[in-house]
């Protein structure tokens, strides 16, 4: 009898510490943040937000002249006919010959980022039929694990990470769905979602970048660019997170202003050293976004507007800016005209709005005998990217 007892009492000792082990293991890849905050009233802005009542997200379309409406028109065509694959849209009209290997998207390699692009803008312009078959798709083709993956390779490889802009926009649209349809059903939908993005996407009530599926392991920052602060609220709310968590993101959010002279926003914010990071440059489209959220809730910055007037009004919003406020890259796209134009709608300022769908047209290809013709991008070269055409076919219809 002491051979089996002694072998039952290794066995025994060996599963527990092989239990141990996994629990170890699993805490070590099950990694969170932790974010102490000291926020202990909640700003009328944030309190605005805070809801799930899907009026406070209705937009309504501007309304455009018959050249615009044409414009667009083709632009849309354009994006039917040529980008739009499989059920989602190439990041490049141009396949790119060794974009399997590189690190960043391109050719035909396909984002969610694109995907709720496109939903947002049938939300506000599609028929319900057109919204819920592309939801479908979206939904089949990059969700997985509780999340959407950035991005499928044109291999049909799917990333580990999401990024939680994302996540959210396609949550976004669910909710101008909601709001436009007058459908309950959407309501389950978004439910479902949040339960999940809660728990990967959102750690201790703090919105991270992305989190890894794989190593069970999140972003320790946020891009400011991410703090969508309305959607945000709708989110928070539906998750049962505490308003004073939202008021934090906020507060990074406002407070990532660089200077009244330089009246652009920080790209990111680390949790784990509470500072502000940036890269050598600031690229000007995660600024103009951050503007737009602020805007949204009309806690924009007087600076930040003159700014963007002052650039659209003399065709000079550029690419990138070195942290002095000097040009570092004087490329322009129309996804940053686009954004100008949405922070003119949602301020109410009209000629800003004009003047910036008015550049967006200038960079479309109008000539018929062109293969992208319709579209926005480089004539010679046919490099075309789904995110500025998508981003102004959204201003259009803003």
């Amino acid at each position: 009898m002491k051979k089996p007892i002694k072998f039952f009492l290794i066995t025994g000792i060996v599963i527990v510490i092989g239990l141990f082990g996994v629990y170890i293991f699993k805490g070590r890849n099950q990694e969170t943040i932790h974010v102490k905050h000291n926020v202990t009233k909640v700003s009328a802005p944030v309190r605005k937000v805070y809801t799930t009542d899907a009026a406070t997200f209705k937009l309504s379309p501007e309304s455009l002249s018959d050249s615009e409406k044409n414009s667009r028109n083709k632009l849309e065509s354009f994006l039917k006919e040529n980008m739009l694959a499989n059920g989602g849209f190439v990041t490049n009209y141009k396949a790119h010959k060794d974009q399997n290997k590189t690190e960043l998207a391109t050719g035909h390699d396909q984002l969610s980022e694109s995907a709720g692009l496109w939903l947002r803008n049938l939300a506000l312009t599609g028929t319900q039929k057109q919204f819920d078959a592309f939801y479908k798709e979206t939904k089949k083709k990059f969700f997985a694990d509780g999340q959407f993956t950035y991005r499928i390779n044109a291999d049909g490889k799917r990333s580990d990470v999401n990024a939680s802009i994302d996540d959210m926009r396609i949550i976004s649209a669910l909710i101008e769905a909601e709001q436009r349809f007058k459908d309950p059903k959407y309501q389950k939908e978004i439910k479902s979602l949040v339960s999940t993005f809660k728990k990967q996407s959102i750690q201790n009530g703090m919105l991270v970048d992305f989190y890894d599926v794989k190593t069970k392991k999140p972003a320790h920052q946020i891009s400011l660019y991410y703090l969508d602060i309305k959607d945000m609220g709708y989110i928070y709310k539906v998750a049962g997170l505490s308003p004073k968590d939202l008021e934090f993101e906020y507060h990074i959010l406002k407070n990532g202003y660089i200077s009244n002279s330089f009246p652009l926003y920080h790209t990111r914010y680390n949790y784990d050293t509470g500072k502000y990071e940036d890269s050598k440059q600031i690229n000007i489209i995660e600024s103009l976004l951050s503007i737009l959220y602020l805007s949204e809730i009309g806690q924009e910055k007087s600076q930040s507007i003159q700014f963007v007037k002052n650039a659209v009004t003399t065709g000079t919003l550029y690419n990138s800016y070195n942290l002095d406020g000097t040009p570092a890259d004087k490329s322009q796209s129309a996804a940053s005209y686009a954004i100008a134009a949405m922070i003119g709608k949602e301020i109410g300022d009209q000629k800003l709005y004009q003047q910036a769908i008015q550049i967006v047209q200038n960079f479309q290809i109008t000539d018929p005998s062109s293969p992208i013709y319709g579209g926005i991008g480089d004539p010679n070269t046919l490099q075309v990217y789904s995110y500025n055409n998508l981003m102004a076919l959204l201003a259009y219809d803003y």
